[in-house]
């Protein structure tokens, strides 16, 4: 998803570095934290809310499946006075519960991916049509993601401002 938006962002970079002739003293360059806009504006801490939301529900679901699962397993190791048919049984449901989990598992991992990736498109999305707004705003030439430039002046780091006009829109 980084890599839709960084796409986006060099996509605007290009069409205003090539949109006319300008020297390097008309140069307006800006520097932005995309992280840093996901985790402090509201938009993206109340999407990451509603995600780890559903991130705890799931976890609960699997954890109590885990602790049925226990309870077969301590039930199994204590049936030494059991006869032969009950302890088929507890090892036939065993065996079917531990392969419940593990499916359970690996749903809600694609579910959690899939998921995290699709909020991370759309934040990402939303960032970037309000970083070329404002780019055009306030004719900047370029702005460029913080993680991908070596070093800079702070003073050209305009990632607050681009949380505040992101919070404006939500």
């Amino acid at each position: 998803m980084k890599k839709t938006l960084l796409a986006a962002l060099y996509i605007c970079m290009a069409v205003c570095l090539f949109a006319g002739p300008v020297s390097a003293v008309d140069m307006k360059v800006g520097i932005i934290d995309t992280q840093k806009i996901i985790s402090n504006s509201k938009a993206g801490k109340s999407a990451y809310l509603l995600f780890n939301k559903d991130k705890d529900t799931m976890q609960a679901n699997f954890t109590a499946k885990q602790k049925e699962l226990q309870t077969i397993q301590n039930e199994l190791t204590s049936m030494a006075k059991y006869d032969a048919s009950v302890y088929a049984e507890k090892t036939a449901k065993y065996t079917k519960v531990k392969k419940e989990l593990d499916r359970m598992k690996t749903e809600i991992e694609e579910d959690l991916n899939t998921k995290n990736t699709e909020l991370n498109r759309k934040l990402y999305t939303e960032i970037a049509a309000i970083v070329t707004t404002y780019s055009k705003n306030e004719k900047y030439t370029i702005i460029l993601e913080k993680n991908y430039v070596a070093a800079y002046d702070g003073t050209i780091d305009i990632t607050d401002k681009i949380i505040q006009l992101y919070d404006a829109t939500k």
